[in-house]
């Protein structure tokens, strides 16, 4: 696993030894290719209303990724930076702030899932398309696997011992 600088010094990303591709990078390629999207629609068309066109979502998905990209620049462009304003608490019952805790950047259909380093710096891990009939991560192999990203970032900066912004940076070498 490789951290990656998405929008230095505020958003980065992780490569997965897996793939050549960032996580970030793979998500937005995915999420604006209208055949994949379609195809993932048709294989989880349980969790859509059946009354929903799923072009129409198609769609949607593809203006709300690029939506989600215009959200992180005109954030890490503004003074001071506060990417809080756009990642939330994964489980909506936290109300502080934990340490390296696990966020979502959400639109209507997508999730944009992250460990906050603290509130200018963060980790994407991942993200998901988030149907409306679906409610919990754990209800969807998709959405587990995006929760199991998430706490293995987590785990990894933990290991090489990160905790707060200065630690993250040393470890970047910055």
């Amino acid at each position: 696993m490789k951290i990656i600088p998405i929008f230095a010094p505020y958003i980065y990303t992780v490569n997965y030894s897996t793939t050549s591709i960032n996580a970030y990078r793979s998500l937005m390629e995915t999420w604006t290719d209208q055949e994949k999207i379609l195809q993932f629609l048709k294989e989880n068309r349980q969790d859509i209303n059946p009354k929903s066109n799923i072009y129409a979502i198609a769609y949607s998905i593809a203006e709300e990724s690029y939506q989600i990209e215009r959200s992180l620049l005109a954030i890490v462009n503004l003074e001071p930076v506060c990417l809080d304003k756009f990642f939330r608490q994964l489980d909506n019952r936290e109300f502080r702030i934990v340490h390296l805790s696990l966020r979502k950047g959400k639109t209507r259909y997508l999730r944009l899932y992250a460990v906050r380093i603290d509130s200018s710096t963060y980790v994407i891990t991942g993200g998901a398309v988030k149907l409306p009939l679906q409610h919990l991560m754990q209800d969807r192999e998709y959405t587990s696997i995006e929760l199991y990203k998430l706490q293995q970032v987590k785990l990894f900066l933990e290991d090489n011992g990160i905790f707060d912004e200065d630690s993250f940076y040393e470890f970047l070498n910055i």
